[in-house]
């Protein structure tokens, strides 16, 4: 009979062995995968063109289930589909450009952070994610909401700084559990009164916009602590905002 001992260590050679297999295979698009077992992270690193999408799936899926996963690229038109993966975290990095999808038919369950630090041709969240509470979108060129950002219900945390975006899509409204936006160096004019619905907002970071009005159904928010209006040119608003207990407001004097 195998001993405990011995089990253990086939286990250990036939993992290693599987690793070695996917990566060779790996070699042959340009990449390379770097397995952290202790913090259970997945990194990925792509050279080559979007035309190995699937290959690069098929590689990852042979993976066990990892809770976080980042993908570097500096390729264009890269595609992957988030719903492959089983990760609570997914960061997309480098010069490349990704256009990320949601093909699954359900609600992705595990997946809680999006974060993308590279130029996005697009992003579409499918049927929903209901897990996912931080979607961060920095720099990526983005020119509007995703309007499928609707289906996210649960998301808490909010950050689309440097991009393009000229307005604050009225889907936002649909969000009930956000609390903290962050949309800094953008080209946003206004803020839209929609903005009343989200009530659980205890966060707004506008600064370095185009700013010039603030509505007056800010004030209809119970829970906001603090807005950033710096860099912006406010030259209308509400008397009662710099009034407002409990509320600090940077921007306006």
């Amino acid at each position: 009979m195998i001993g405990k001992l011995e089990r253990l260590q086939i286990f250990i050679s036939m993992r290693y062995l599987l690793i070695i297999i996917l990566l060779l295979g790996f070699n042959q698009i340009q990449g390379q995968i770097v397995v952290d077992t202790i913090k259970q992270r997945l990194i990925v690193r792509c050279t080559e063109s979007a035309k190995y999408n699937d290959s690069l799936l098929t590689l990852l899926s042979d993976f066990p289930r990892y809770k976080e996963i980042i993908i570097n690229s500096d390729s264009n038109d890269v595609k992957i589909d988030v719903s492959k993966f089983e990760a609570e975290i997914i960061s997309f990095h480098g010069n490349g450009t990704f256009d990320i999808i949601n093909n699954s038919k359900e609600e992705l369950l595990n997946l809680r952070k999006i974060i993308v630090l590279s130029k996005l041709k697009g992003i579409d969240f499918g049927k929903g994610m209901k897990s996912l509470d931080t979607l961060i979108i920095y720099n990526s060129g983005l020119e509007k909401i995703p309007a499928s950002i609707k289906c996210c219900t649960n998301l808490r945390f909010i950050d689309l700084s440097f991009n393009k975006i000229g307005e604050i899509d009225s889907q936002l409204k649909r969000l009930q559990k956000l609390e903290y936006l962050v949309m800094t160096n953008n080209k946003l004019s206004e803020i839209p009164g929609s903005i009343s619905f989200n009530k659980e907002l205890i966060g707004l970071n506008f600064e370095s916009n185009q700013i010039r009005k603030i509505p007056i159904e800010i004030l209809h928010l119970p829970n906001l602590r603090v807005i950033n209006l710096m860099g912006n040119n406010i030259d209308e608003y509400p008397s009662e905002l710099l009034q407002k207990t409990g509320l600090e407001v940077y921007g306006i004097e």
